[in-house]
């Protein structure tokens, strides 16, 4: 491992994240591995102390970057309805090969990855070799496989499939507690089915004897849905673990200020967590170096060309850790116009 430290620079860890954990959430984490425990601890210390593992400690691969649903505030809605450039041509959607996904984990593994999660840009519940793939993973010494969800898909039969399949963690994006609301907002779902699916999970996971997964529901706070926050909370607190919420975050300026609650001042001196937890692996093997390059303007490498071990510690991915660890991330493009800079720990609640 590269260990480098300089006290002026401030890496703030999941800043733009809050959550309230019930006591189920609370023992469940108790009671993980040492190995998970480790895990966990370099995920908020290596960043702030510049510490870079052999790999990344978890691996973003997205199984699909197909949606089913069209949210205005999401950057896949934008990208195909402006018809924005990805990686210098038109959006290209599919789903990641099955054999070139276990190449994939058996790399990771050998890297010494702890955890992946299973989506970027698409929704995860659409690959039809989705518990599959969480099962082969967890086969291989995965210790953490999480996914992302819309929840709509997320049926009993589905579930099912995800518990037995031996899922860690289940994260239902979900953005008002009212049907109205909700459904202007997740243009295409159906407030009642997520619902009702949500509500599923907890009874399915102690029917199959397993503490697995870990739920939570979360909300991103823009202006049109910040007062109904008690209200989310209330609908959702005996049927999952844990509930969480977000800002509004404008990626890539793609978006538009118009949707934030607040007005922020950029930190000075960020540096980025993710350029020393993650990396993020496209259905087509293209890798970037952040949840934040929705139009690919920093790809580091390809998977389908190159080892994963080599492209985590290349060129330009070395480069853009320097910039970040002396205090100039706005000399990238990309991370000139990140959010990610306005927030601080200190504002987590």
């Amino acid at each position: 491992m590269i260990k480098m430290t300089d006290e002026k620079i401030k890496v703030p860890v999941d800043q733009n994240f809050n959550q309230f954990k019930d006591q189920f959430a609370i023992e469940w984490e108790a009671k993980r591995t040492e190995d998970y425990k480790e895990y966990r601890r370099k995920w908020v210390e290596n960043p702030k102390d510049f510490i870079l593992e052999e790999g990344p400690l978890n691996l973003d691969i997205e199984v699909t970057n197909c949606c089913n649903l069209k949210c205005p505030m999401c950057p896949r809605t934008v990208l195909i309805n402006e018809n924005i450039p990805v990686n210098g041509e038109k959006l290209k959607t599919g789903f990641i090969d099955f054999e070139f996904y276990k190449d994939i984990i058996d790399q990771a593994v050998d890297m010494g990855v702890k955890a992946v999660k299973l989506n970027w840009l698409g929704e995860p519940t659409m690959h039809k070799d989705l518990a599959n793939m969480i099962r082969y993973a967890k086969d291989k010494g995965i210790i953490d496989v999480l996914i992302n969800t819309n929840g709509l898909f997320v049926d009993e039969k589905l579930a099912e499939g995800l518990i037995k399949a031996g899922l860690d963690k289940l994260l239902f994006s979900f953005d008002s507690p009212y049907k109205e609301v909700y459904e202007n907002i997740r243009i295409g779902s159906d407030y009642d089915k997520v619902i009702s699916n949500i509500k599923n999970i907890k009874s399915l996971r102690e029917k199959s004897g397993s503490d697995t997964p870990l739920t939570r529901v979360s909300m991103v706070l823009m202006k049109e849905n910040a007062d109904q926050f008690k209200d989310f909370v209330e609908l959702f607190k005996e049927h999952v673990d844990i509930v969480a919420w977000s800002e509004y975050t404008n990626k890539e300026e793609l978006l538009g200020e118009g949707r934030k609650r607040l007005k922020r001042e950029k930190i000075k001196n960020f540096a980025c967590a993710q350029l020393w937890q993650r990396m993020f692996v496209t259905w087509n093997g293209k890798v970037v170096v952040c949840c934040a390059d929705i139009k690919m303007e920093y790809v580091v490498g390809d998977a389908k060309k190159e080892k994963l071990k080599d492209i985590w510690k290349n060129e330009k991915y070395t480069n853009i850790r320097m910039r970040h660890m002396e205090g100039n991330y706005n000399s990238i493009p990309i991370c000139s116009v990140c959010d990610m800079p306005e927030f601080d720990e200190k504002e987590q609640k």
